[in-house]
């Protein structure tokens, strides 16, 4: 057995399996790495609004005496107090958080399953130009389907072994898999943000 490879674009390299006991060859894709860098994550500021912040923000507001925001005479600046007040009562009991979007990342996506995401791109670029057999294609999204699958079980069965409320860990995961969320009032989020 010996390979015979041929390099394309610098992307992959792509060869032929010559074996003497089968009557046809098998053909085999290596990637490197090098197109694999880690970005640097962004920053981003968040607010965490529960039931009890925002009755807090309410009681503080029902304090307020707005005399001084109704006797300004000048629109423009009547609505620029009126900001300062409202945010400074938001700023006392919501701060901003600053996290990084590898928070919001699921347990499930391993950095094997990202890389060979980024491979089945290549591969989808391979045969839209025609450099790669669409059957090679499919059967590496089937495996990488394989994977993920793999993954997401290990990483849920893993959660509710670990939880000391299986019951509510089980509930969890199953409305997380049917894209139900919890709902919450986004019309502060929005205005604020």
């Amino acid at each position: 057995m010996y390979y015979k490879l041929q390099i394309t674009d610098n992307d992959y390299k792509n060869g032929v399996l010559v074996s003497a006991l089968a009557d046809h060859y098998a053909q085999k894709i290596a990637f490197s790495d090098s197109q694999l860098q880690k970005e640097s994550l962004p920053k981003i500021e968040k607010r965490l609004f529960g039931n009890h912040v925002l009755e807090l923000i309410k009681q503080d507001l029902s304090k307020m005496l707005w005399q001084d925001v109704v006797s300004i005479q000048d629109v423009n600046s009547s609505y620029a107090k009126f900001n300062d007040i409202l945010m400074s009562i938001i700023n006392k009991h919501s701060k901003r958080r600053i996290t990084t979007a590898a928070d919001s990342t699921k347990a499930w996506l391993t950095p094997e399953i990202r890389r060979q995401t980024l491979i089945k791109r290549q591969l989808y670029e391979g045969v839209v130009s025609g450099r790669i057999c669409k059957n090679i294609y499919k059967h590496f999204c089937d495996i990488l389907k394989n994977q993920i699958n793999e993954s997401k079980k290990k990483v849920h069965s893993d959660y509710i072994e670990n939880s000391h409320n299986k019951m509510k860990a089980t509930w969890k995961i199953v409305n997380e898999i049917q894209g139900r969320k919890k709902q919450r009032d986004s019309k502060l989020n929005d205005f604020i943000n």
